[in-house]
């Protein structure tokens, strides 16, 4: 069954180093929460906001290690909308499970909590 999640984190600061941080930060708390095995990864999706220029999301994941090769990343800009949050990566993570997860648990972190207070 195809399953998906979202989930959003906000870097601090445009540059490479932080990039990684909030990147593995987010991907590692998705997989954790939502106990997904790296061997029925699907795809997984990046957006960022138009203030994030010196990394790109896909490349950070695949830098820390060879586990994340044979999964389709993409990245994409946000659209530019006024008010939006500064800083701002979005994911959304598919993967394969044997049969619905009782529950799928998003993750905001950071400042992107303030995109969903109702979790």
């Amino acid at each position: 069954m195809l399953c998906a999640v979202r989930g959003a984190i906000t870097v601090p600061e445009d540059k490479p180093e932080a990039i990684r941080v909030a990147v593995h930060a987010l991907v590692e708390t998705l997989l954790e929460r939502n106990a997904i095995a790296m061997d029925t990864m699907v795809t997984v999706f990046f957006t960022i906001t138009p203030d994030l220029q010196s990394l790109n999301p896909a490349t950070a994941l695949r830098e820390v290690t060879d586990k994340w090769q044979s999964v389709p990343l993409l990245c994409s800009q946000e659209p530019v909308i006024q008010g939006m949050l500064p800083r701002c990566l979005r994911i959304l993570i598919q993967w394969n499970a044997p049969s619905r997860p009782e529950a799928i648990t998003p993750v905001y972190l950071g400042e992107a909590r303030l995109l969903r207070p109702d979790l």
